[in-house]
């Protein structure tokens, strides 16, 4: 199978936005028995981009997450289905000695590699990490493996209340005070609930409201517990840093 210049050079541009310095390695990464060494190179890069990737966006202790995540990601699977996105598929050169049917999902995988090889070779780091970052989601990530310091995956077994407070004695702070008061609304009884948390000398305070007590409780602590996380999260990073 021939495949033109302009045919790569179109692809490269929809699928990456990249203008090729040296199209010959892009050619070499997406024929059959010729991608073996950008494959090899291109390999590692993923693995240090994502791992990259994940340390900087989620400053968390749970080595197990990052491991399972990284996996998920760079597994033959999961590259396939990435190749086959971009349509590498359809891009893979085949040469006489070989057919069609040796475009397997294993093939594909491992040409997605080759091209990751090949555009940190010729276009750097910068343009290579943000071409992962785009193929492979990697700002969907909290959606699709919530780890445990996020509400939605802490308060999914058990109230928010009691998941704010263990939340909070796990990572060594006070729990919250409430402070409720009972008002009138159209002859019912109307609650609000107004939560305080101090962290490390940070302040915070949110208001729930709702037709019981314990209604406006739980309205205040989910509007306080990402700010909380949030707080957790950098307070952490500040110490490893310094």
């Amino acid at each position: 199978m021939i495949l033109s210049d302009d045919k790569i050079l179109h692809w490269l541009k929809e699928q990456f936005n990249i203008v090729p310095k040296d199209i010959t390695r892009y050619r070499m990464a997406i024929t059959t028995r010729q991608y073996q060494v950008l494959e090899f190179f291109g390999d590692a890069i993923l693995d240090f981009i994502v791992s990259e990737y994940l340390i900087e966006s989620f400053p968390i202790d749970q080595p197990g997450w990052f491991t399972k995540v990284r996996s998920r990601l760079v597994e033959e699977k999961n590259l396939s289905l990435v190749g086959k996105k971009i349509g590498l598929s359809e891009m893979a050169i085949i040469p006489s000695t070989s057919s069609k049917e040796h475009v397997t999902d294993s093939v594909v995988s491992d040409m997605v590699e080759a091209v990751l090889g090949a555009i940190y070779l010729d276009q750097g780091m910068r343009k290579c990490r943000e071409v992962i970052e785009n193929i492979f989601q990697l700002k969907k990530l909290s959606e699709k493996y919530p780890h445990q310091d996020t509400p939605v995956k802490i308060c999914s077994e058990k109230g928010v209340v009691s998941s704010l407070q263990e939340f909070l004695a796990k990572k060594g702070f006070s729990p919250p005070d409430y402070e409720t008061k009972e008002t009138e609304n159209e002859s019912r009884p109307f609650f609000q609930t107004f939560i305080t948390c101090s962290l490390a000398g940070q302040f915070f305070e949110a208001k729930g409201e709702g037709r019981s007590k314990k209604e406006s409780k739980e309205k205040a602590a989910e509007v306080i517990f990402p700010e909380v996380i949030q707080f957790s999260k950098n307070f952490r990073l500040a110490k490893k840093l310094s």
